[in-house]
């Protein structure tokens, strides 16, 4: 049971040991659960600093140690839980510049395929952990899919304008543009005739990556990392929202 708080196997019988027993000097317990006294020495002081056990003087200057309260292995969990999370948000927030630096060493594109709902989501995320402006082209959404998506794309806009991101982008005309919401949602927009952009793909590009999103009759998504293709994206891009202005 105390593997599953995270500590190592010396401390988890060192606890358990104790919570049998009122007290002990480490020989003591070195002795009964048969690890040496170095050892048992080494995992009870930082015991101690975790809170979850005590050390006080007894007879004769010998330290004797004792569990803490079983509520504190609570409290020690959830403190790693928090740990844990700050940790997770630190990485993605620098992963997307390692695989960039890691792709740019050994001089290849990274190319990461997604698959359904929960891809669609990593995706965005990516797009937001990325923290720059991008460029967007959207078509209509399946309507098989429509129910599915709409939510993840709301709580994707929410966190783009939170983190102050902006998109322009290319949209058909069957998609109703609102310059308030339009301002609020830090978006740039041309509209082109639906009929020259029907596919149910949409295409994202964002730094020096690309993602191209499928919503037809698969909902897959890929995301390719390479400042070549994203270069050349962004430049039809902008020839294709020249054609809109005309």
């Amino acid at each position: 049971m105390f593997l599953q708080i995270d500590l190592t196997p010396s401390q988890a019988e060192i606890l358990e040991y104790l919570y049998q027993n009122r007290e002990a000097k480490a020989s003591e317990i070195a002795r009964q659960i048969k690890r040496s006294r170095a050892i048992v020495y080494k995992e009870i002081e930082e015991m101690v600093k975790l809170g979850i056990a005590e050390k006080k003087q007894g007879p004769g200057s010998v330290s004797l140690f004792t569990a803490g309260h079983p509520s504190l292995l609570k409290k020690l969990l959830d403190n790693r839980e928090s740990q844990l999370k700050k940790d997770r948000e630190l990485l993605n927030n620098y992963l997307p510049d390692i695989i960039s630096s890691y792709n740019l060493i050994n001089n290849r594109p990274g190319i990461k395929m997604y698959e359904g709902v929960e891809g669609l989501k990593q995706i965005y995320d990516e797009i937001i952990n990325e923290g720059k402006d991008f460029f967007l082209i959207r078509s209509a959404y399946e309507p098989v899919y429509k129910e599915k998506i709409l939510p993840i794309v709301d709580e994707f806009i929410k966190k783009r304008v939170k983190k102050n991101i902006a998109v322009t982008a290319i949209t058909p005309t069957d998609v109703l543009a609102n310059p308030a919401q339009d301002a609020s949602w830090l978006m740039k927009r041309f509209m082109v005739n639906k009929n020259m952009y029907d596919a149910p793909v949409e295409i994202d590009i964002f730094g020096s990556k690309v993602a191209i999103l499928s919503f037809g009759d698969e909902l897959i998504g890929t995301i390719i990392e390479s400042k070549q293709i994203a270069q050349s994206l962004v430049q039809l891009f902008n020839l294709a929202a020249l054609g809109a202005k005309k």
